[in-house]
């Protein structure tokens, strides 16, 4: 996909970008869980599905490209990492890769799977 690809209109589905936090209890133990760090627009391409044996069981295994606004850190790196997961229509992505469209700063490409 190039830049000149993507337009705005193309970003035609809500995503939610999850972010681990960790909270510290009364205890002083801290407890760890995934909140919503964003709510972006995105284009979702679904590019595979399948199953697998995971556990001893057959799990269904879906992946994803997703396209979204370039969003940057102050050093002008994507905000949004591997560490991030992805919900989309009740599932939850891991999130493999993280590129930057012809590095222009523009538009970034989520590359999902599983998540871990």
């Amino acid at each position: 996909m190039k830049c000149c690809d993507l337009t705005a209109t193309s970003l035609n589905r809500r995503i939610k970008v999850l972010r681990r936090t960790r909270t510290a209890d009364d205890m002083g133990a801290f407890k760890e869980a995934w909140e919503t760090h964003s709510e972006p627009f995105a284009k979702v391409e679904w590019v595979g599905a399948g199953e697998a044996a995971r556990y001893g069981r057959i799990a269904e295994t879906v992946s994803a490209r997703v396209y979204i606004r370039f969003v940057g850190t102050a050093q002008n790196a994507p905000a949004i990492t591997a560490d991030d997961r992805i919900e989309y229509q009740g599932r939850t992505f891991g999130i493999e890769g993280v590129k930057d469209v012809e590095d222009a700063r523009r538009w970034l490409e989520l590359t999902l799977g599983a998540a871990k």
